[in-house]
């Protein structure tokens, strides 16, 4: 059974007339509510609670947008001796596995090779993720390690760079990607 309830305004013929059919399952409800309506004013009720739908639609509609690009990310932290652990996020990866030679010389002459990667990736809140890989291998023994930071902002990565934990071309390549100045003045 469904219950009709149509609402029509004589002494204002101007104002649409809109016909709601309530599912049996929700007659109490809407019963419920014809109750707690300011002034049996069902009209304004449901105006009132459509607005609130829609912007807390909109507001997710927002959000989903604003978070448009973000996965899942799994690195790895640790080195071959210590051990490796598996570290999960939300993101968007901004530079990728970006090698620099300032941070990966290679001596072919030795026995052995060094190379030097970063990345950083975008989390939902808008902070960066900073994941550095050291490879270092020759014929005897393999060596790894792989670090993990968590900084703010751009300026926060730059200071990175400052203090040689990674490289200057990885910051100037993901402040690029976010279109924003670095501060050299902090």
């Amino acid at each position: 059974m469904v219950t009709t309830y149509t609402y029509a305004h004589t002494e204002h013929p101007s104002i649409p007339n809109k016909t709601l059919y309530v599912q049996p399952t929700d007659l109490e409800l809407w019963e419920r509510a014809a109750e707690l309506a300011p002034n049996g004013n069902m009209s304004a009720f449901v105006a009132a609670a459509i607005r609130s739908e829609i912007r807390r639609l909109e507001a997710a509609i927002t959000e989903a947008e604003a978070t448009k690009g973000f996965e899942p990310i799994e690195v790895e932290v640790g080195t071959e001796t210590s051990g490796k652990l598996q570290r999960h996020f939300v993101g968007r990866w901004l530079v990728k596995d970006e090698p620099d030679d300032e941070f990966a010389p290679l001596w072919n002459e030795g026995a052995y090779s060094v190379r030097w990667t970063g990345s950083v990736a975008q989390m939902r809140n808008g902070r960066l993720l900073v994941w550095s890989e050291l490879m270092d291998w020759d014929e005897l023994d393999d060596d790894y390690r792989a670090d993990l930071r968590i900084v703010a902002n751009i300026q926060e990565l730059n200071r990175l760079a400052d203090e040689g934990v990674i490289s200057r071309r990885l910051v100037d390549l993901t402040a690029v990607k976010l279109n924003q100045p670095i501060d050299i003045s902090d």
